[in-house]
């Protein structure tokens, strides 16, 4: 049992002498001072107990106590996981000859007031109500607000304490200024979240009860939940837009990149038709400007690589709105100073606010090797960043605000190296925090707009949490959302049951249909699985999907022969769909075809094959029965990794029943597992 836990079970000596042991390791600090005090008001109000003495104050005392002793753990926690950081130790002499106050804080070293707030001590009532009366009363903001107000939410992120907290709520509820608003209200939900001793509820309650005051909340927590995992994503929109997009884009551009500059393309070349090159690069960035618009944080890959210059070796650069007027701009404004390319970017492109300062430090390096031709157009606002802003009042949104920020403080812990050491409130957004302790506030349409959000987005694991705090839990649409949650426990019959429930409210609801449908061939009833998806794809007869699915349950329900016409139609009409190619191909092997199966096989891309598991053992079965001999062709790489001889026995294992009909039974596909 930690610390924590031990003084608020009333074991009192217990959590002291722990606390002692952890004092002992810091004789400059005056925690053991502190900790005798402690030690002693307990041992009098007992001697006062167990002598018979009366004593009215007794449970204030008590209560007063274990207060004193919960911020005396705190500040043994902030010393010894923050003060004593070696990313933040060398600091620690500065802050400590600082005077704190808010007042003082504002108008000091900006980086050695990140550092004090960053490391500061448990807070009193009278230090939250400095702070939200300083941000409250005052009407035009310096950078320096906005940075200690990140490092407040940073600090009440490393060790959650209900007055830090308390006071951005009250920040969020009480400032007018929208940027500081969001920002106030994203460090308040993270330090909520990041709450993993929360022993106390109620402090937690405190806190949510003055954050949802506001008529906004609940918006707010629902997006800001989306957007979260949207920054987790970074990484994998980078390698899709690095992989797949880029390459296309930078193959159709205008001009060329050279180790003596950056050239254009000569406009006579017969490498490629010039409308055609400028339609395809315009898809591709369509394509990205789509995952952008769907929240994706599309700018990370490529500024990761821009934070290391000398401007981001100060902490509270991280966090300071962008400015072009910002001292350490100075050379760099004389340079560019003028330029409107420069000015609409800045304004209208959607980077947050540590981007901005890349880009300006990136384009410094670069301008001078564009061509006049370039620079022309770059100024006439024909070329710029992908995703350039064309509404400036998308700006002032609070949900963009809030992404802006979220995507500050992801670049931060990801790729700063004091973020690096501290606890990232981006590491466990799929455990949905965010949403689960804000669901007693939620409405009944909002519960439904959340629970459909993890069914859409398979998040599956947070579903119960939210069926649970339904108010009504007769609610029909608690239905549908237990009926996903049992399938996905693989409670099959039950959850059929509950889809069906749904569907006498809600008849041809195709996600309780297709649900049904895939637990009746997951239970091994594939003729009621072929009716369900034979229902769907009647609803929706241009999904392939239905109609591939239902042709399955027919094979598996013994009556390959039956769809083979089905499936060469879905083939003819589709024929770069390769899932229909490889589902015919071991439609044929059931219907005892396989030198047919092996002909769709033969037509199929070698690279198909080799890279997913199915196509490759379903060729495997149709080549062997008709050669009577292994193929030479050997499995590649597949997205999951290299299948070892115990992933394809069990693979194989599951055809038994059409390996039988040719006579390949537990024997022959142990050999094949280990041969192949």
């Amino acid at each position: 049992m930690d610390t924590l836990h031990l003084i608020y079970n009333g074991q009192f000596i217990d959590a002291i002498n722990a606390m002692t042991g952890m004092a002992a390791k810091y004789t400059n600090e005056n925690f053991h001072e502190r900790l005798e005090s402690l030690r002693y008001e307990f041992l009098m109000m007992q001697d006062y107990f167990t002598r018979g003495i009366n004593d009215p104050r007794r449970n204030e005392i008590y209560r007063t106590l274990r207060g004193k002793l919960i911020n005396l753990n705190y500040d043994l926690q902030v010393y010894e996981t923050l003060r004593q950081a070696p990313m933040i130790k060398p600091w620690m002499s500065h802050v400590k000859q600082m005077d704190t106050t808010i007042d003082s804080l504002l108008q000091a070293d900006k980086d050695y007031a990140f550092y004090a707030v960053l490391t500061s001590y448990h807070w009193r009532k009278e230090d939250t109500d400095d702070w939200v009366q300083c941000y409250t009363n005052t009407s035009t903001f310096s950078a320096s607000h906005y940075i200690l107000l990140a490092a407040l939410t940073m600090s009440a992120m490393e060790h959650f304490s209900k007055q830090k907290t308390l006071c951005l709520a009250r920040i969020y509820n009480g400032v007018h200024d929208a940027t500081l608003r969001q920002q106030a209200f994203v460090g308040c939900m993270l330090a909520l979240t990041m709450d993993r001793n929360a022993v106390n509820n109620k402090k937690r309650d405190e806190v949510l009860s003055e954050l949802f005051a506001s008529d906004d909340t609940r918006k707010a927590v629902i997006e800001m939940q989306i957007q979260l995992i949207k920054c987790t994503q970074a990484d994998t929109d980078a390698t899709k837009i690095n992989e797949s997009i880029m390459p296309e884009i930078m193959k159709n551009q205008p001009f060329i990149i050279t180790r003596n500059g950056i050239v254009e393309r000569d406009e006579d070349s017969n490498d490629c038709d010039s409308d055609s090159k400028i339609d395809e690069m315009e898809k591709n960035i369509l394509k990205v400007q789509k995952m952008q618009q769907q929240g994706s944080d599309i700018f990370f890959g490529g500024f990761k690589q821009m934070k290391r210059y000398p401007f981001f070796n100060k902490v509270s650069n991280w966090f300071t709105p962008f400015d072009i007027n910002h001292p350490e701009l100075k050379e760099v404004k004389q340079k560019l100073h003028g330029s409107k390319f420069l000015e609409r970017v800045i304004k209208q492109g959607p980077f947050c606010n540590s981007d901005k300062y890349s880009f300006i430090f990136a384009m410094n390096d670069v301008i001078g090797q564009f061509s006049d031709k370039i620079r022309s157009l770059m100024e006439e606002g024909e070329l710029g960043p992908i995703g350039m802003h064309t509404n400036p009042e998308e700006v002032l949104e609070p949900t963009y605000i809030r992404r802006q920020y979220l995507q500050d403080l992801f670049r931060f812990y990801s790729i700063n190296p004091l973020g690096k050491t501290l606890s990232s409130p981006f590491k466990d957004a799929e455990d949905f925090e965010t949403w689960l302790i804000c669901l007693d506030y939620m409405t009944t349409q909002q519960l439904i707009e959340i629970g459909r959000y993890l069914i859409k987005k398979k998040y599956l694991h947070a579903l119960e949490d939210i069926i649970n705090c339904y108010p009504n839990q007769d609610e029909v649409e608690l239905d549908y959302l237990s009926g996903e949650l049992l399938l996905y426990e693989a409670a099959y019959s039950d959850a059929i049951e509950y889809y069906n429930s749904y569907l006498q409210e809600h008849p041809n609801h195709q996600p309780s249909l297709r649900g049904i449908a895939k637990a009746y061939y997951s239970i091994g009833d594939y003729g009621k699985a072929s009716f369900y998806y034979d229902a769907l794809r009647t609803l929706q007869p241009d999904r392939v999907a239905y109609s591939l699915n239902f042709c399955m349950s027919m094979v598996k329900d013994g009556q390959a022969s039956e769809i083979i016409n089905e499936l060469y139609r879905l083939n003819f009409e589709n024929p770069e769909n390769h899932a229909i190619s490889n589902t015919l191909g071991w439609a044929l092997l059931y219907a005892e075809k396989p030198d047919k199966a092996l002909s769709i096989y033969e037509k199929m891309p070698q690279e198909i094959i080799t890279h997913d598991l199915s196509t490759y053992l379903n060729y495997v079965y149709a080549y062997f029965v008709t050669q009577f001999k292994l193929p030479q062709l050997r499995l590649s790489q597949t997205e999951t990794g290299s299948p070892d001889s115990a992933t394809l026995l069990e693979e194989m294992r599951q055809d038994a029943d059409m390996l039988r009909i040719y006579g390949i039974g537990e024997t022959e596909i142990t050999i094949m597992a280990h041969s192949l």
